[in-house]
């Protein structure tokens, strides 16, 4: 081979290579670039429960590299809004300070998911058939806090009732379900008074939920209305019939 055609192959080699150098860069520096594109996502701006209207003063649109932007993810604010800009959008779960709206965790107002929404995260729902005088004279709401009671007989025929648990959150009384943004209830007392027995649904873990279970089959289940102010755990001894002295 001559002089002059290994220089041209030389040549030629070279521009080969450099053309796929090139090309290798330029897709590089082009994914790099949409790596590192900054786009808009809908944040929340504190936390905000499960159940909770989405409104425009919980959420802000942060800036964030594209390719971390989850997907079903909302981008603008105009997203949670319905045709009258009005909010659309309820937590399904609780949303923490910062993280990102998506479709997989809200819920449209207008949908009927039911009860199982504003079940906590690792909680269940356990319902009870109560008379008047077991649920508070028919008078508990959605979204109040019970202490659950059980009465019965131990060995020996030793009647007890203990307080099996405190504050417990009632998630449903008949088939009016607890909704956080909610200001009222219907009254349903009447419809009560004619049946004579209520449905309430309380929220417990699912170990206590098996203990519930368990003492609506040994004996009587009753709920004692609580403040939602009181934040404290008492200390309630079991009584029996020794205790019901004068004095």
């Amino acid at each position: 081979m001559s002089p002059k055609v290994r220089l041209l192959a030389s040549l030629i080699g070279g521009i080969v290579l450099g053309a796929v150098i090139w090309l290798y860069l330029d897709h590089t520096e082009k994914k790099m670039h949409s790596r590192f594109k900054m786009a808009t996502v809908m944040t929340a701006r504190r936390y905000i429960a499960a159940g909770k209207l989405i409104t425009p003063e919980l959420v802000e649109e942060t800036s964030v590299p594209a390719a971390f932007i989850q997907p079903r993810a909302f981008l603008g604010r105009t997203e949670l809004l319905d045709k009258k800009n009005k909010p659309r959008y309820q937590a399904g779960l609780g949303l923490l300070k910062g993280e990102q709206l998506t479709r997989s965790k809200i819920r449209d107002v207008e949908s009927a998911e039911g009860l199982s929404w504003v079940i906590p995260e690792g909680n269940t729902a356990q319902t009870l058939r109560l008379s008047l005088e077991q649920a508070v004279g028919g008078l508990l709401q959605p979204g109040d806090f019970v202490d659950v009671l059980w009465t019965g007989r131990l060995e020996r025929g030793i009647g007890r009732t203990f307080c099996l648990f405190q504050k417990i959150r009632v998630l449903a009384v008949e088939d009016q379900i607890w909704n956080p943004d909610r200001v009222g209830y219907e009254k349903i007392l009447l419809k009560r008074m004619q049946t004579e027995n209520i449905l309430v649904t309380l929220c417990l873990a699912p170990r206590d939920s098996a203990l519930l279970a368990l003492a609506k089959e040994e004996g009587r289940v009753s709920l004692a209305l609580t403040s939602p102010l009181d934040n404290t755990t008492h200390e309630i001894p079991p009584v029996g019939g020794g205790d019901l002295q004068p004095g």
